[in-house]
């Protein structure tokens, strides 16, 4: 759920949303500041801005309860997170499925949290991702994994994407798992 104040956009219980160059800047959400999805919702973005968000969790988009999000081209930029997922957290079972996209100077602050970190995005309970053509620069967390924080049983796929100067204050300044 999204508490005050409320994200962008909220979908529960099989919603769906198609986006199609959609700028979400400057939004602030607890759960997502730009989008929140959960239980079986899908979301789809394509050539979409997610700039300057902020939350506790996910300050572009947090993703969780089995749900599907797609994303083509899109740039999440400069969004933070206070505990985990400066661009994005996908969790619980959610799938994502992102191509062409740009993450940079994304920040997952991990405020008081064991489990923080993904300073562009954070996977955890069971999530998968396949992650093509992307590039993750300049995003940081002041605990693991400076582009990609994966924790408890998350199944990542990487292909033909960069990573560049992204830092981890604790380990993986790409990527830990």
């Amino acid at each position: 759920t999204c508490a005050l104040p409320i994200c962008a956009i909220e979908l529960v219980n099989g919603s769906s949303i198609d986006l199609l160059r959609v700028d979400f800047n400057g939004n602030r959400g607890f759960y997502g500041g730009g989008i929140s999805s959960r239980h079986e919702s899908v979301v789809k973005a394509a050539e979409c801005d997610f700039i300057g968000n902020t939350g506790w969790s996910g300050a572009g988009i947090l993703s969780r309860y089995e749900c599907t999000v797609e994303l083509d081209d899109c740039l999440f930029q400069g969004n933070i997170a206070e505990i985990h997922g400066g661009a994005m957290t996908i969790r619980d079972g959610t799938t994502l499925e992102m191509d062409g996209c740009d993450l940079v100077g994304n920040q997952g602050l991990a405020q008081g949290s064991l489990e923080g970190g993904g300073g562009a995005i954070q996977f955890a309970v069971g999530a998968s991702a396949v992650i093509r053509g992307s590039t993750f620069r300049g995003n940081f967390t002041s605990s693991t994994g400076g582009a990609i924080g994966n924790s408890s049983g998350s199944n990542i796929l990487i292909e033909q994407s960069s990573m560049v100067d992204n830092v981890a204050s604790l380990q993986g300044n790409a990527v830990a798992t």
